[in-house]
């Protein structure tokens, strides 16, 4: 939902093209959370909950393992996809958005933040520090919200308000 709101902001100031562009670019990341950081959040959130409310020195460090973990698949991830953004694209999207490779590959940078950030979230949960999440998501979205709304939002700018939105949870 959050992410469908900076399209429509997009195609107010820049309009369609760059707006299509911007969405062939996002459309991998989207791709890898759906499949692999859904699954992981659900799959560790009980683990959490279940260690969390025996101790929190052992949250600490599932927590640890679980975030190395995600790394350890996220960063060559990120690095391949930005090493080969432009066949990714072409691939996903055809030859006419290989304009977007640049911006796919700021996007993608923020797959294993997502995934790492789904271990400190649910290990907040596991505490009973939902404020912290929620503090999080509202600073996020002033954040977004405001690199939207500027007259100058071209296709990168539009990626790095992707990143921050995603890094920071909203």
């Amino acid at each position: 939902m959050g992410f469908l709101s900076d399209c429509r902001a997009a195609a107010g100031n820049v309009g369609c093209r760059p707006v299509g562009e911007y969405t062939a670019a996002s459309r991998p990341f989207d791709i890898l959370v759906s499949v692999f950081g859904s699954g992981i959040n659900a799959a560790m959130l009980p683990a959490f909950m279940r260690v969390g409310a025996e101790s929190r020195h052992a949250l600490a460090r599932l927590v640890t393992s679980a975030s190395t973990l995600s790394l350890v698949v996220g960063v060559p991830v990120a690095m391949l996809t930005t090493f080969f953004a432009p066949d990714v694209l072409y691939v996903l999207a055809g030859p006419k958005y290989l304009v977007a490779a640049p911006a796919l590959a700021i996007i993608i940078w923020t797959f294993p933040c997502t995934l790492v950030l789904a271990m400190l979230y649910g290990a907040l949960y596991a505490v009973h520090k939902q404020r912290v999440v929620v503090a999080a998501f509202a600073v996020t979205l002033v954040f977004n919200v405001g690199l939207n709304l500027t007259p100058h939002s071209a296709l990168l700018v539009r990626g790095l308000s992707r990143a921050n939105c995603c890094v920071g949870g909203a």
